[in-house]
């Protein structure tokens, strides 16, 4: 798949063990492809699939590990990032490489049902600095699928 096809920003949607949702906003391919090393070794992308702003909806298949986030670690900072990664029994950021395929298009309420799910079975990832009453209701009166993702971003 050319990425040049996806309309970014996009978001992207998980379904972790195939039990809740989890969401994030990817405004770029580097943020599609960011991801700690558990996400990829437990299986939470499994099924990951991405609805770019024009609501086209892409799985990612053959999700194969590409390298450290050398990026994300020099943001964070060498020491901390070490740190965290022992602390976190070397849940290091990486990057990984897929492969893309269209899959349809998702329509403006499955993006807000996604959405709304996420911060329900997440809340803390996406209520940490904001109040989760104003963020569902930014989704809910999104008009657009890109009003959508400006909720969390």
């Amino acid at each position: 798949m050319n990425v040049d096809a996806i309309k970014f920003p996009v978001l992207g949607v998980a379904h972790p063990k195939g039990r809740r949702t989890y969401v994030f906003i990817a405004r770029d391919l580097l943020e599609m492809q960011e991801t700690p090393l558990h996400s990829k070794l437990f299986g939470f992308l499994d099924g990951q699939r991405f609805i770019d702003s024009n609501g086209m909806v892409f799985v990612a298949r053959n999700i194969r590990l590409s390298g450290i986030d050398w990026k994300r670690i020099r943001e964070v900072g060498v020491f901390v990032s070490l740190l965290t990664s022992v602390l976190s029994l070397f849940n290091v950021p990486v990057i990984i490489n897929f492969d893309l395929y269209k899959e349809g298009v998702a329509d403006l309420a499955q993006v807000k049902k996604y959405m709304k799910e996420a911060i329900n079975d997440f809340p803390r990832y996406y209520t940490f600095s904001r109040n989760k009453q104003v963020i569902e209701k930014k989704i809910s009166k999104a008009k657009t699928i890109a009003d959508c993702f400006s909720a969390l971003g």
